[in-house]
């Protein structure tokens, strides 16, 4: 289990496994706690509709196709996830992204994608839980 609040930068917490293997336990364990401390640091589903909305839109368009037809798009969401931070300025907004751009690293194909897919809702999921608005 991670512990955040003496490892405010989560250095070494984020395993690529999560996300090229698939979400596991620990990834869970991750989840709880971030979205917990996101929504200590004031992050709102908000400053991150937009790029959420996208990956989900993403998703659903992928039932029909294949990830190559997507690339891009997915692509592009890390560069409006860039744009919503430097909008925003908030400190869990910098700390999501640091996690979501380690996560979109290691996405190469439909499955991958949808590891990362289920990792951020994951983390979304667990900051509403905990009172995020």
């Amino acid at each position: 289990m991670a512990h955040f609040d003496k490892n405010p930068t989560f250095q070494g917490v984020f395993k690529k496994e999560w996300i090229t293997e698939g979400i596991n336990r620990d990834a869970d364990n991750f989840a709880d706690e971030f979205g917990k401390f996101l929504k200590n640091q004031s992050l709102t589903t908000n400053q991150i509709r937009n790029i959420f909305g996208e990956i989900k839109s993403i998703q659903m368009r992928l039932s029909e196709k294949e990830f190559k037809e997507e690339e891009s798009n997915f692509i592009l969401a890390k560069a409006k996830m860039a744009y919503a931070e430097g909008r925003n300025r908030s400190a869990g907004l910098s700390e999501f992204r640091k996690y979501f751009d380690l996560a979109h690293k290691e996405v190469k194909n439909k499955k991958s994608f949808e590891n990362f897919v289920s990792f951020i809702t994951a983390i979304l999921a667990y900051h509403r839980a905990a009172g995020g608005k």
